[in-house]
């Protein structure tokens, strides 16, 4: 991706020097004599000295709103005046202690000049951002827009919120910020601020991707230049940051022709230029020239980007990919190191395998930059090992993957958005595929196992930890269910917001989705304030340790197999009582297509010997990739528990064919399950659900109000789930929404017979006879189920989150509460799903675990089609997730009357005999 420099920040700090001064101050009297000592010409330490005196004379004299009023001047008009001519922090820290003073006073104050408030909650906002502590920047400007009245006041808060949440790498924060400032000024003239609103936000997404961003860059783009048109500003200050982010898009998108294009035309106004934007433009030149293979001119441009502004790291970084592509790796690691340390301290190069303390970069404010340095030295790494063969440069690019995965961490815990979250985690899986590799090449195989689970589920461990810490910190139940309500009300207006057609009920939606999301913040920021442990507590994601999974997971008749997989690598690890297997997958690319047709065969439904054959030397074909001889063998009369990634959790493994001779399927080798990643499995089992009831069906059969299709066999399918677990059953009419979402917290086995599908926008919906249910919404719920089973269309499909996986109704029921899920990857056959649905029940009253029952269900279901031609389309879509265990405890209920008979003998004969020796 290309690498550019944080386009705000030169923004943010003028934007802060010229909202400090626009209003009046204090009393004329009082002003007249503080601005006399401040504007006198004495040397620095008599005015302080004047200073200490004023106040000394007046603290005591003046009103608190003057008194503050007094507190604010000193602070903006001194303190930040000597801090900006002489760089002494000093000053900086003075003006933050008496901009405290001012706001504390001015809390306490219950009538205020609109705008008194404001500006000194601005300044002090300002004060802290400038300093570099964002969070309590962030503090002041979110007290400013929750308590303020100036409207412009609160509107300049959000556009500091929105940076410091850039800053922060919590976009989709950021971009909320600017977003309500879009929609307020919607109906009024164009202003500055909303062409600003709409090129800061191509500037986000830009930073967030590029090549995944491209339209949403161009749009508002294209927004902002057709608003500078029609305001007729003419500020070429606009303009050149509209050419030089277009021109950054040009260059991911591989036309850096054009893009230099863009760039030079910001050159041609280099007059009006700071130095630091010219290093910016600098930089992009030299990048598309090197792209280009002008290697000496593109050098040229990354050194004059250096030499504007010295502190910019970015040119460092983009100069050690210009020497590592003419193979000076000696000098590519130099500037990679450079880039590191100098956005950490401004410190020389040093030696180039030493890697910063995990201290350092705890106060670094431009992680983000740093993250793409350390990921880019890892490759360097990478290259140099490949031209050397010196294992060394193998061990230095696995150290600097394991401070890379620290700094993720970092990053991902100051995101309180979920959205940004979910953009770190897939920053993660990035990274983790890397590490994998080069655990690979060391053959490190329990370090392999440590980042394949920290590629897997980390947000649903999350979620565990976060309950795990409100019982360990001792947060009162109300405070916890206040937080769950606030979090469920977000959760249910973005639903509506997401499935929202019209235009102004949308920005209707935006703006309660905001202030719902101020309101949780504000609650949570109470709450880290209250129980600081917590906020400490609910960081902690542990996972499982490597010796704890093998005596847990790898037993006699037990392996666990684990897949790290995207477009550019696969590996496999497999773990089993008697061997360990590390292998690579070769060739991901055709692998991914491969896989693509296959699904599409397994999901056809139309029967036929030639579709047959073909799907058999496909599925064998993937099956020895996937699983190699060596592998198969443990795998064979055992239990199977598969971490899957990619497109590899849309395929059911039980469906592969093992032995294309005999035309067998893995499903009659071995019991398989899934899971989201061990450490996810092993956390849930750790978690005690307490249901207070059995059964719950729901087959709404008929769904008139959806347009969907008639389930006949559906009421069939719960009737038989039902004869095995007693409970509550809703058919037809009676299986509503309300009425699932009224039960769904009781019950320890939830069975839905009925239609589903992955939705729109990344949001699936199950259906019930009157409405539907998102993922959304499903949220916003919590269950006591040990087992979800969702008898429906595609509820494993979802859309693929790197690191998480898809995003799917079954993920839904895990975040709500659910043990485990049975769940489908494909539609599937109304009447094949009951026949197998009744056989798994029949087999769990048994009980038989869960994979167990399904297995023998599946298997009974081939044998009695096997001279159908029935492909995996009609048996193999559903698969279970998670924790497998009996939900019976009893394995044979003939055993069990045996057993109650034998008792009854016994007590019947001892009767007896007692009552002949009282004859006797």
């Amino acid at each position: 991706m290309f690498k550019q420099g944080p386009p705000y920040l030169f923004l943010v700090f003028w934007s802060i020097t010229l909202q400090l001064f626009f209003y009046p101050i204090v009393a004329i009297s009082q002003q007249d004599e503080l601005l006399k000592i401040i504007n006198s010409q004495q040397p620095q330490d008599s005015i302080e000295a004047h200073l200490t005196l004023f106040f000394n004379k007046y603290k005591s004299r003046l009103n608190n709103n003057d008194l503050a009023d007094c507190y604010h001047d000193v602070a903006s008009k001194w303190y930040y005046e000597n801090w900006w001519n002489d760089g002494n922090d000093t000053d900086l820290d003075k003006a933050i202690t008496f901009t405290e003073k001012a706001l504390t006073l001015k809390k306490q104050i219950d009538e205020l000049p609109i705008g008194s408030l404001e500006k000194t909650a601005y300044n002090l906002g300002a004060f802290y951002h400038i300093k570099g502590e964002v969070f309590k920047a962030e503090e002041a400007f979110l007290y400013l827009v929750n308590n303020g009245q100036d409207v412009s006041k609160i509107e300049n808060a959000k556009v500091e919120l929105g940076t410091i949440y850039l800053e922060t790498g919590d976009f989709y924060k950021a971009l909320e910020q600017f977003d309500q400032i879009i929609i307020s000024n919607s109906e009024k003239e164009i202003s500055e601020n909303l062409i600003d609103a709409h090129i800061i936000k191509a500037e986000i997404f830009s930073i967030m991707g590029i090549a995944q961003f491209s339209n949403q860059i161009s749009a508002n783009l294209n927004t902002a230049d057709s608003l500078l048109s029609s305001s007729g500003i003419e500020d070429s200050y606009y303009y050149n940051r509209i050419y030089q982010t277009e021109g950054n898009r040009l260059i991911e998108l591989g036309k850096y022709e054009k893009a230099l294009e863009y760039h030079k035309k910001v050159l041609s106004d280099s007059l009006a230029l700071y130095p630091n934007e010219l290093a910016r433009v600098y930089n992009s030149l030299g990048f598309s020239e090197v792209k280009l293979n002008h290697y000496d001119i593109g050098e040229i441009y990354l050194n004059k980007s250096t030499s504007y502004d010295p502190n910019y790291s970015l040119p460092y970084e983009n100069l050690g990919d210009l020497y590592l592509a003419k193979k000076d790796f000696k000098r590519a690691m130099n500037n990679y190191q450079k880039a590191i340390f100098w956005l950490i301290d401004k410190s020389p190069p040093i030696d180039i395998t030493i890697l910063p303390l995990i201290k350092d970069i705890e106060v670094v404010p431009d992680k983000i930059y740093l993250l793409n340095h350390l990921i880019t030295k890892t490759n360097g790494w990478l290259s140099y090992y490949e031209e050397e063969s010196n294992e060394d440069f193998l061990q230095y690019a696995l150290e600097t993957v394991r401070l890379s995965d620290q700094l993720i961490d970092l990053i991902r815990n100051e995101s309180s958005e979920n959205r940004s979250k979910y953009f770190w985690r897939e920053k993660g899986a990035s990274l983790y595929s890397k590490a994998v590799e080069v655990c690979y090449m060391l053959n490190l195989t329990e370090e392999a196992y440590y980042f394949m689970e920290r590629n897997k589920a980390l947000l649903l461990l999350e979620d565990i930890s976060e309950e795990q810490a409100k019982e360990l910190a001792q947060i009162p139940q109300e405070l916890s269910q206040r937080e769950f309500l606030l979090k469920k009300d977000i959760f249910l207006f973005e639903n509506q917001l997401q499935n929202e057609t019209d235009a102004a009920l949308k920005d209707s939606l935006k703006k309660i989705v905001y202030d719902v999301k101020q309101g949780y913040h504000l609650f949570a920021d109470s709450l880290k304030k209250a129980y600081p442990e917590y906020e400490n507590l609910k960081r902690q994601i542990q996972i499982l340790p490597f010796e704890s999974f093998k005596s847990k997971y790898v037993k006699e008749n037990q392996t666990v197999l684990q897949y790290i997989l995207n477009k550019n690598q696969g590996y496999g690890l497999l773990n089993s009582h008697e061997s360990t297997a590390f292998f690579k997958i070769e060739n991901p690319q055709q692998l991914e297509k491969e896989l693509i047709d296959l699904y599409g065969q397994m999901t056809d439904l139309e029967v036929s010997r030639p579709k047959m054959e073909r799907y058999k030397n496909s599925s064998h074909k993937l099956f020895t990739k996937l699983i190699p001889p060596s592998v198969f063998e443990e795998l064979v009369d055992k239990k199977v528990i598969i971490v899957t990634d990619y497109l590899l959790q849309q395929i059911p493994f039980e469906a592969f064919v093992s032995d294309i001779d005999t035309s067998r399927y893995l499903i009659e080798d071995s019991e398989i399950s899934y899971a989201y990643s061990i450490s996810y499995l092993d956390a849930k089992q750790q978690v005690e659900n307490k249901p207070t009831h059995d059964f719950l069906g729901l087959a709404p059969v008929e769904f008139k109000n959806l347009g969907l299709q008639k389930l006949h066999f559906s009421p069939l399918e719960i009737d038989a789930a039902h004869a095995h677990f007693k409970g509550d059953t809703y058919l037809n009419d009676s299986a509503t929404k309300n009425i699932f979402l009224e039960n769904l917290p009781d019950y320890k086995v939830i069975h839905l017979s009925t239609h589903a599908d992955v939705g729109n926008d990344g949001n699936p919906w199950i259906a019930f006879s009157d409405k539907k249910v998102y993922l959304n919404e499903l949220y916003a719920t919590t269950t006591e189920a040990q087992m979800v089973v969702l008898s429906a269309c595609n509820t494993s499909i979802g859309e693929l989150r790197k690191g998480e996986g898809a995003m799917s109704l079954a993920r839904g029921f895990f975040h709500a509460g659910a043990k485990s899920v049975i769940s489908s990857l494909w539609s599937t056959n109304d009447k094949s799903s009951k026949e197998i649905m009744a056989r798994f029940y029949e087999n769990l009253d048994q009980g038989f675990s869960q994979s167990k029952a399904l297995r023998e269900a599946k298997l009974d279901y081939l044998h009695a089609n096997k001279d159908a031609n029935f492909g995996p389309g009609y048996w193999a879509a559903l698969i279970v997730i998670g924790d497998n265990a009996p939900l019976v405890q009893s394995t044979n209920k003939w055993w069990l009357y045996g057993g109650l008979l034998f008792a009854l003998s016994i007590t019947l004969a001892g009767f007896i005999v007692v009552r002949k020796q009282r004859k006797h």
